[in-house]
């Protein structure tokens, strides 16, 4: 029998839930917690005491930021790793009176300690990297010779000419202004700064600047060193009417020229104008590698020992190139002038300049100047014999500089407190070093030297000495 469907309205449960009103009036009953019970003071003093932890074990030890590190020899290598870790206490390169010079002369230097392998690899690693890549600086020539307006330069050759009939003494302040005030040169140079000139009009404008690209192209000025520092100075005086951009034009002609041959005195009129005019190295930025390596190399010369380490350091970290090596040696020949300084005093001004060392063949210039500055425990000295390796010329070095070296050796075990057994395992360890993998032929004073050092260890040096 089928059921009946009913169609019909579909009726609704009502489902009535919790009727009571929700309540924000504070409960009397609630909980009330120990401490709510207790004043302020109560609670304040039942904090314990800190405890006393001078006496306790200190597993914990700051290490020293790599990159605050002042060093330019040291480039730790696998075995360097493996040492450091296999040392008491994890001591940097196992040494614990090598101590890790910091770029800021108030604190203090010392071994970093590394108990865990992961941090000495990931620090020996940051540490490495301050050794960056650097490209051969390439030649280039002055970017003078494209603004060279010969139309202007034929009407001050002419003005020139006639000018100098009623004043023969033409290079000096009062008639050089004269001469420049005659062919209206400021006032163009003015109107030209201004925003008053065309592009048309300048071409047949004779201004402050196109004068002063003539007369530095007057071999009277170039080969006189009076006419050169009389013109010199004049730009400085009025410098004004010249715009940045074709200052560092004048600056980039200067330095082509005075790089291939120059007298003292056209370097030192050289500087003073550079000093006067680019008060801010901002404004040299612009200057292709070249051009920078050779101002370095000319205030260096000059003695302007900072400004030419300031550029180095451009030429360095902003353009990622090697200086010449005539560059490096002419400032290594002038921070020698300096006299004695320590070794910390050395390695916080030279730190900049590590790259350099690492990316081109050491001179005889920079290899006894790192010798004598950086060296003075077995750890550097082991790092300045493997930067010696790695350079393109280490066999001339090694041979040419053979004395030195173990003087230098003798040097740090007379300075340094180690054992007589040390002392030959070094010297044995050297000897077969340069031996072996530099092919090196010891001379006689060399095996005269290492003889006397053999009977000050009281060692039979016969045997070693005949297969030297």
């Amino acid at each position: 029998m089928l059921s009946r469907i009913s169609f019909g309205r579909i009726s609704r449960r009502t489902y009535s839930g919790f009727q009571s009103p929700l309540s924000f009036i504070p409960n009397e009953d609630k909980h009330i917690f120990e401490s709510e019970k207790l004043t302020p003071e109560q609670n304040e003093s039942a904090i314990p005491d800190k405890p006393i932890l001078e006496n306790v074990t200190k597993y914990s030890h700051e290490i020293v930021n790599p990159e605050d590190i002042a060093d330019v020899l040291t480039r730790p290598d696998e075995n360097d790793f493996v040492v450091t870790l296999l040392s008491k206490d994890g001591i940097f390169l196992g040494n614990p009176n090598h101590k890790l010079i910091n770029k800021d002369s108030s604190k203090d230097s010392h071994a970093p300690e590394f108990h865990f392998s992961n941090i000495a690899s990931s620090w020996i690693e940051v540490f490495n990297k301050s050794i960056i890549p650097l490209n051969e600086v390439t030649d280039s020539s002055s970017i003078l010779k494209g603004h060279i307006n010969k139309d202007s330069f034929k009407q001050i050759s002419k003005r020139k000419h006639e000018f100098c009939k009623t004043n023969p003494n033409f290079y000096n302040a009062t008639t050089l202004k004269a001469f420049f005030s005659s062919i209206r040169a400021f006032e163009n140079s003015e109107r030209n700064l201004s925003g008053l000139v065309s592009p048309t009009e300048l071409q047949k404008t004779v201004t402050f600047e196109n004068t002063i690209f003539y007369l530095l192209n007057e071999d009277e000025v170039l080969n006189d060193d009076k006419n050169f520092a009389a013109v010199l100075e004049f730009l400085m005086t009025y410098n004004e009417f010249s715009s940045v951009a074709k200052l560092t034009l004048f600056l980039d002609h200067l330095i082509n020229y005075l790089s291939k041959s120059a007298s003292i005195d056209k370097i030192k009129s050289f500087r003073n104008f550079f000093n006067a005019t680019f008060p801010n190295l901002n404004l040299i930025e612009d200057l292709d590698a070249k051009s920078v390596d050779k101002l370095a190399m000319l205030l260096s010369k000059s003695g302007e020992i900072k400004l030419a380490q300031k550029l180095l350091i451009l030429l360095v970290e902003n353009k990622r190139v090697n200086p010449s090596q005539e560059t490096l040696d002419s400032y290594l020949l002038a921070y020698e002038q300096f006299g004695e300084q320590s070794k910390e005093e050395f390695l916080r001004n030279f730190s900049s300049l590590k790259p350099i060392f690492f990316n081109q063949k050491l001179s005889s210039i920079s290899f006894q100047i790192l010798l004598n500055r950086a060296i003075y425990d077995i750890e550097d000295f082991h790092h300045f014999i493997n930067l010696v390796s790695n350079a393109d010329n280490s066999e001339s070095l090694f041979t040419n500089f053979q004395n030195d070296i173990f003087q230098k050796l003798r040097i740090i075990h007379n300075e340094n407190d180690y054992s007589k057994s040390i002392k030959a395992l070094n010297y044995i360890q050297l000897i077969k070093r340069l031996q072996t993998k530099e092919s090196l032929k010891f001379n006689v004073p060399t095996k005269e030297l290492l003889s006397q050092i053999f009977k000050e260890l009281e060692l039979n040096s016969e045997q070693i000495l005949e297969n030297l």
